[in-house]
């Protein structure tokens, strides 16, 4: 059963039905991800229409496409919309480190539902930096689509035209590393609610061996396995 949009009574905005049945990840397409390399570094490039998915007017969209803006304070978990806007600085926007699904109803300003904020670093693993959707969604729904923009990060990995090691083309990595330059007054709350995002993804704390990379020293480093 597909995930329909409907109305907020409450405003204006389109929110998605929670009532409906949570959509096989299974069933997903390739998204139409195009990858390239420039100047040593990975860009990533999508704007597919879930549709044909079972998502009536969703959208999946990097942010060479749409760069989300997000309102802070605004309808978002603690700590998001520093780490999207962060990932769009110096020409993040350009490569792509931030993703996003889109709602777009006919007639009706298109609207940010989930972001993942990530980074690469060589040729592998690709980074989760942040991963989330607004509070207007239901927990299952969210999941739903933070489940989606994870697997779109996957396939990114997986993409021939990538520079990732064939090793990390089934498990991403989450930092909070890019915390450390957070503002110092809120960066004790955002690494908490940032861990917690990331447990409830199913991130695990990494256990070397292999040692972890030294960027990423004297930050909370996670991993999955898909």
């Amino acid at each position: 059963m597909a995930v329909m949009a409907k109305q907020d009574s409450r405003s204006p905005r389109w929110v998605l039905d929670s009532t409906a049945a949570v959509h096989r990840l299974g069933a997903m397409p390739a998204y139409n991800i195009k990858v390239t390399v420039k100047h040593k570094e990975m860009h990533l490039e999508v704007d597919y229409g879930l549709t044909g998915s079972g998502h009536p007017h969703l959208f999946l969209r990097s942010s060479t496409s749409s760069a989300p803006v997000l309102p802070d304070p605004g309808p978002w978990p603690v700590g998001i919309p520093w780490s999207v806007t962060d990932r769009l600085r110096n020409g993040g926007d350009e490569k792509g480190r931030v993703l996003a699904i889109w709602q777009e109803p006919p007639g009706v300003a298109p609207v940010p539902l989930a972001t993942l904020a990530w980074h690469v670093h060589g040729t592998g693993p690709l980074y989760v930096f942040d991963l989330g959707h607004t509070e207007a969604l239901t927990v299952d729904v969210g999941r739903q689509l933070t489940a989606i923009l994870l697997d779109a990060l996957l396939r990114a990995a997986a993409h021939p035209d990538a520079p990732v090691a064939r090793e990390w083309r089934s498990r991403l990595r989450w930092s909070q590393v890019a915390l450390a330059h957070a503002p110092h007054h809120e960066r004790g709350r955002f690494r908490r609610e940032n861990l917690r995002r990331a447990l409830s993804g199913r991130f695990v704390k990494y256990q070397p061996p292999p040692a972890p990379a030294r960027w990423t020293k004297g930050a909370w480093l996670g991993e999955r396995t898909f």
